[in-house]
C-alpha cells in the first residue's frame, strides 16, 4: 500500500502527519509505464557524464614567413579558436574544444605589437595571447582567451614558451593529442599546453539510510539530515564550491528541533552545484516553505535525495 507522508511546518520543527494515497491503481501504473519507457532511453538521458577536455583539429598549417599567420590572426567563437589568413577569406584551420568550458575573450586586442600572434601561454583557466614584436619570444601581451567553465578548468604549461604560431622559417603546424595542443616544426622552441577540467564528474550512488520513508512506521532522524548534507557537501566540492555553512551546523537527538531553515538552505545549497556545474537547477515541489502554513511532504525529502545523487 503506498502512502504519502506530510509533516506539518511549524516554527518550533515538524509534526508528521500521515495520509493514505488516494488513486493507488492509477498511481502504481504510471510508474510501471515510466520504468518501462525509461528502459527504452539511453544512459545518458538520465545521467551528465563526467567532465572531460578533449580537442579536436589540425594539423594546422599555420605557414612561414609572409604566410599563414603573418599580419594573420586567430578569433574566438563559440568553443573553438579559429586561425585566419593574413589576406582573403576563410580560415586556415580551427581547434575545437569539447569539455573544455565556454571560451570567451573579452579584453582580446589582436592588434598589439606587430599584429598577429606568435605564442599562446597557459595561465590558470585561460590563453594568454601574446603578438610578435621584431625580436625572439612573445613580447606584446594582446589579451586572454578564458574558459569559464567548468570552475577548475586549468591549463598548464606543456613545453617551450607555450604553443608557437610564429616562425620564419619553415611551416609551423597546430596539432592536438587528447587534451594537448601543441606545435611543431619550423621553429627551435616548439611548446605546448595541457588542457583539463576535473570535477562535476556526475551521478552517484549513496546508500540511505531508511532509502524508503514508509508512513506510519519511518520517524525523521538526526542521520537523515546529516547524510543529506554530508553529501551536499560532497557534491559540491566535486563542483568546486565550498563546503555549505549550515544553520544548526550540529543536530542532537532529541534536542535539535528540524526547522524550515534546513530544508531551504539544503535546497539551495544542491542547487547551486547544478549552476556551477552549468546544470538547470532541480525543480522543487512546494517552491516556498511557509512556516506554519506549508505541509512539508515525502516528496520534499525524496527530491533532494534525488537532487543529491543525480547532480552533475
Amino acid at each position: 500500500m503506498l502512502f504519502t507522508i506530510r509533516l506539518m511546518l511549524r516554527s518550533n520543527g515538524f509534526k508528521f502527519i500521515f495520509k493514505k494515497t488516494p488513486y493507488i491503481f492509477l498511481r502504481i501504473f504510471l510508474v510501471i509505464l515510466f520504468v518501462v519507457f525509461s528502459g527504452l532511453l539511453p544512459a545518458s538521458y538520465f545521467q551528465a557524464e563526467a567532465a572531460s577536455c578533449t580537442i579536436t583539429g589540425g594539423p594546422i598549417n599555420l605557414g612561414g614567413a609572409n604566410e599563414g599567420l603573418w599580419y594573420g590572426g586567430i578569433t574566438v567563437s563559440d568553443n573553438r579558436i579559429i586561425f585566419l589568413p593574413w589576406a582573403g577569406s576563410g580560415e586556415l584551420g580551427a581547434l575545437t574544444f569539447n569539455g573544455c568550458g565556454t571560451l570567451s575573450s573579452p579584453n582580446f586586442n589582436p592588434g598589439a605589437g606587430y599584429g598577429f600572434p606568435s605564442h599562446f601561454i597557459p595561465n590558470g583557466n585561460k590563453l594568454d595571447v601574446y603578438n610578435w614584436n621584431g625580436g625572439s619570444g612573445p613580447t606584446v601581451y594582446a589579451g586572454s582567451i578564458v574558459f569559464s567553465w567548468p570552475p577548475n578548468m586549468s591549463i598548464s604549461l606543456g613545453s617551450g614558451w607555450g604553443i608557437n604560431l610564429y616562425s620564419e622559417g619553415p611551416s609551423v603546424y597546430i596539432t592536438t593529442s587528447g587534451n594537448i595542443v601543441y606545435s611543431s616544426g619550423g621553429d627551435t622552441s616548439p611548446g605546448s599546453a595541457v588542457f583539463t577540467a576535473t570535477g562535476c564528474s556526475g551521478p552517484v550512488s549513496i546508500s540511505w539510510t531508511d532509502p524508503t520513508i514508509t508512513a506510519n512506521s519511518t520517524k525523521i532522524r538526526k542521520v537523515h539530515i546529516d547524510e543529506m548534507r554530508s553529501w551536499i557537501n560532497n557534491r559540491r566540492t566535486d563542483a568546486s564550491l565550498g563546503t555549505y555553512s549550515w544553520t544548526d551546523s550540529t543536530i542532537y537527538v532529541n534536542s535539535t528541533k528540524i526547522r524550515k531553515v534546513h530544508f531551504d538552505e539544503m535546497r539551495t545549497a544542491i542547487s547551486q552545484a547544478y549552476t556551477a556545474c552549468g546544470q538547470s537547477m532541480p525543480s522543487w515541489t512546494d517552491l516556498t516553505l511557509t512556516v506554519n502554513s506549508t505541509k512539508i511532504r515525502k516528496v520534499h525529502v525524496d527530491e533532494l535525495r534525488n537532487a543529491i545523487s543525480q547532480a552533475p
